[in-house]
């Protein structure tokens, strides 16, 4: 199975390692785009006026503001098991 491939946002590189550590390809979404991550971690973003932002991706997107490693890895692993195609490790 291929690994799942993990956009991080600017200012999450502490997701790095552990995540890598965990079987996940990690990559920077700013240098690398968003178009082929299986999910995207994000740290916030700036709204419009309506309320709305712009997705430019089908990949599962989360945002992590004040959450650990740990909370991001099992929200990780319970969507890609519901998806059928994540580890089969307990959630």
């Amino acid at each position: 199975m291929a690994r799942k491939k993990i956009a991080l946002d600017i200012g999450l590189s502490n997701y790095r390692q552990f995540l890598q550590e965990e079987g996940y390809e990690v990559i920077d979404l700013k240098q690398e785009g968003p178009t082929d991550a299986d999910a995207v971690l994000i740290a916030g973003r700036d709204k419009n006026a309506m309320g709305m932002t712009h997705r430019a991706t089908d990949a599962f997107i989360m945002d992590v503001t004040g959450r650990q490693p740990e909370e991001v890895l099992y929200d990780l692993r319970k969507h890609f098991n519901l998806q059928g195609d994540g580890p089969r490790t307990p959630v």
